[in-house]
């Protein structure tokens, strides 16, 4: 089954758990953020965006995932990620709290 869950949390933002099924919902389609060109399954910290290497995955929605982890049982595969919208090509946002959004943007070598 194309089970797709959402939440967010405060501290890291938007995030969608896919199962492997739905995995094939994820539009393979290449971004650029601050001229680093990404192509699907390309690891990336996005310019120490991320603490650590994370994958990028392509686009759900018209938001931009990167998996951030994934979870295996005995019956499934989890796969996390943490998604955004790119405003331009130095500002990225996601969602902390429901009903707002938090801006990030590229400048002067460090992320704000």
């Amino acid at each position: 089954m194309d089970e797709i869950k959402e939440y967010i949390d405060s501290k890291i933002g938007l995030i969608r758990v896919f199962t492997e099924e739905a995995l094939n919902l994820i539009e393979k389609e290449s971004v650029s953020i601050n001229g680093v060109e990404l192509q699907p399954n390309d690891k990336t910290t996005l310019n120490d965006f991320f603490e650590r290497e994370v994958t990028f995955l392509g686009f759900y929605d018209g938001w931009i995932q990167f998996q951030i982890g994934e979870d295996n049982n005995l019956f499934e595969r989890s796969i996390y990620t943490n998604e955004f919208k790119k405003i331009d090509e130095n500002r990225i946002v996601t969602i902390h709290k429901l009903g707002t959004a938090r801006d990030y943007i590229y400048l002067n070598g460090r992320w704000k």
